[in-house]
């Protein structure tokens, strides 16, 4: 079965499917939030980063199809937009914990930074990705390729 079959034929499940994931995903941030655990950040990172890796790997593998489709490439964009929107969140989560945590007088965590410059580097990537599918120019790819990299140098740390 290809990749983007569900997506073509039941779009209203896929996204519901995304909705869910999402929605899990920000109360798991906001849950752990209270407790002030850099680490569960840290986690989320490194999902996301897997996410991208696998949407990456999956964009190649598939570029005959979302090309020549209108519908799989709209899928596609609504995919990456929704991880967009995740890694915005979780940049912002992490950095308004750590105000709290600064404004307590605890110590800066590292941990906090680097999720934010994990962030900035995943949207970065998906940002190519999505330029990539937009305008099939090869040129992006690359950047994404380049971007995915870093990501994987930022992971190393954790």
């Amino acid at each position: 079965m290809h990749p983007f079959s569900d997506a073509r034929l039941c779009p209203r499940r896929t996204m519901g499917l995304l909705r869910l994931s999402i929605t899990a995903f920000l109360l798991s941030l906001s849950l752990f939030a209270q407790n002030g655990e850099s680490s569960v950040y840290a986690d989320q990172l490194l999902r996301l980063s897997e996410t991208t890796d696998q949407m990456l790997a999956e964009i190649v593998g598939s570029e005959s199809h979302w090309a020549e489709s209108r519908a799989a490439r709209h899928a596609l964009e609504e995919r990456l937009l929704a991880l967009v929107k995740l890694v915005h969140r979780l940049d912002e989560t992490a950095g308004e914990t750590q105000v709290a945590l600064l404004e307590k007088g605890q110590r800066p965590d590292k941990k906090f930074n680097l999720v934010g410059q994990g962030c900035l580097a995943l949207d970065f990537v998906l940002r190519a990705l999505d330029n990539y599918v937009d305008t099939d120019d090869r040129v992006f790819l690359g950047l994404a390729r380049n971007g995915a990299e870093l990501v994987g140098s930022i992971r190393k740390t954790f």
